[in-house]
């Protein structure tokens, strides 16, 4: 029969490499779009199904942490995008957001479309970032101060940065009095 200390520790060691692999896997990917700089997997893609797509697959792990989470407007318009990578960045928002929402509050998904310009959005009604910080957060392993007791890497906000970058749009985080807003911005 096994120790149960030993078993303890070798549970502890077992996620502290799974960690270690998460945050390897993410740095992977930052380099891998930084390098990548070409436009091979862009197509025309429609905004609003995708972003159906994210609600619909963050929509169990929200309502498991109370949160509710909604899909504003009726808009559309397609752009021309890697949806793949678009999906992702879009999903990472989602999940940020759902995991720094406190119990019993909202966040939605959101798109705008102007005449010169498409905004993605994703706003919370969570704790927020402090306007000091919100730069930080965009940095490779950058934790928040009240961050310690969520779960991450502190590579997220990177690998959306770095997926905006390569589509040349625009990354904006701002206050949601209360929570934050996190927008993608299209020219047209």
């Amino acid at each position: 029969m096994a120790d149960p200390e030993l078993a303890g520790l070798a549970r502890s060691a077992i996620g502290d490499l799974d960690l270690v692999l998460d945050r390897f896997a993410a740095l992977l990917r930052i380099s891998e779009l930084e390098a990548r700089g070409r436009r091979a997997g862009f197509a025309s893609v429609s905004l609003a199904p995708l972003l159906a797509d994210v609600r619909d697959l963050y929509e169990p792990l929200a309502e498991d942490a109370g949160v509710t989470l909604t899909l504003a407007g009726d808009a559309d318009v397609a752009i021309n995008a890697d949806p793949q990578l678009l999906f992702e960045a879009v999903s990472n928002l989602t999940d940020n957001a759902i995991k720094f929402t406190r119990s019993g509050g909202h966040v939605v998904l959101s798109l705008a479309v102007e005449a010169e310009t498409v905004e993605i959005a994703v706003r919370d009604d969570g704790p927020g970032l402090p306007a000091g910080e919100r730069e930080a957060a965009l940095r490779r392993f950058y934790r928040g101060v009240d961050a310690a007791a969520i779960p991450g890497s502190g590579l997220g906000l990177s690998v959306v940065a770095a997926i905006v970058h390569l589509h040349g749009f625009t990354l904006d985080l701002g206050d949601a009095a209360p929570g934050l807003v996190v927008r993608i911005l299209i020219a047209r």
